[in-house]
């Protein structure tokens, strides 16, 4: 099982540093990683793929309390943990692709009254609960680990460029696994096809509910 102790441990092996006892150890290994981690280390892995175990999914009621001064007619805001989007669409099946929106500072804004939402998530429950990480992400994190803190620990700059270029390389390993595991997706379906099944898609009137 996937923790922060085994993590640093395994970033520690690859920087060929002694490996820590606990968390609590008082020791420079542990700050220099500390230092690492708490500079976002958990978004930044996350950030590297639309990691299954990462996903979530939520319907966005639009903001009440934000009116935009022209153009969209709504606003929604971003989740708190959102690290970043794999789908945005106007029905809850996630198949049907919301074309014309903005993202800006903090906001989707777009001319529907509901959409959803699935996106990577730093949330405990969700991608930040480590012990959810399939163990080829495991691997690349520590691997990224160590390449960060090699920095710290005066690492030749040679032995930290390889040690990046194996961080990039186990990522790719991760995500092609990761991939493994979805669903097969078909590309959404045109506007002449939706129209024959009765759906409005993009074209429905921009204040009704979505799905």
């Amino acid at each position: 099982m996937t923790d922060r102790l085994s993590l640093y441990n395994k970033a520690l092996l690859y920087c060929s540093e002694t490996p820590l006892a606990s968390l609590a150890d008082d020791a420079v290994a542990r700050h220099v990683l500390d230092a690492v981690w708490d500079g976002g280390a958990v978004a930044k892995i996350l950030e590297e793929g639309y990691w299954n175990t990462a996903l979530r999914t939520l319907e966005l009621d639009f903001d009440t309390d934000v009116e935009p001064p022209f153009g969209y007619a709504r606003a929604f805001r971003h989740p708190d943990d959102l690290i970043r989007v794999n789908a945005l669409t106007t029905d809850p099946y996630l198949t049907e692709p919301l074309l014309r929106y903005l993202d800006e500072a903090g906001y989707w804004y777009a001319d529907v009254d509901c959409l959803y939402v699935s996106y990577v998530s730093e949330d405990p429950a969700f991608g930040g609960d480590l012990a959810r990480w399939p163990a080829s992400l495991a691997e690349a994190a520590a691997r990224w680990l160590a390449s960060v803190a090699a920095h710290g620990f005066n690492k030749a700059e040679a032995q930290i460029q390889r040690m990046e270029l194996a961080a990039e390389r186990a990522f790719t390993v991760a995500r092609s696994r990761d991939a493994m595991n979805q669903p097969t997706r078909f590309p959404p379906a045109g506007r002449w096809t939706t129209a024959r099944r009765g759906f409005g898609g993009q074209g429905r009137d921009p204040h009704s509910r979505c799905g």
